[in-house]
């Protein structure tokens, strides 16, 4: 069995110098909790088999739907649905 181990998403981040950086942060179970830098916007796309969820933790996140965006700030989080552009 492996031992408990804590993350300390600042640190995983400190050293990131791209303008985007994904990365696997953790696994739980067969689900995976990735952390992204994002200082660009990224391209749009659909998840067909999952849904996806963001968690802003520093800066502003928004999120462009086909009929409105979202703004996140930190602390902030939102669940887009599997199918959903």
């Amino acid at each position: 069995m492996k031992p408990p181990r804590k993350l300390d998403i600042d640190s995983l981040v400190r050293d990131v110098r791209e303008d985007w950086k994904n990365f696997v942060a953790a696994e739980v179970n067969d689900h995976v909790l990735r952390v992204s830098v994002l200082r660009r916007d990224f391209h749009w796309h659909v998840h067909t088999k999952s849904d996806e969820v963001f968690y802003v933790v520093r800066g502003v996140l928004c999120v462009d739907f086909e009929d409105l965006t979202e703004e996140l700030s930190p602390g902030q989080m939102i669940m887009v649905p599997k199918g959903v552009r």
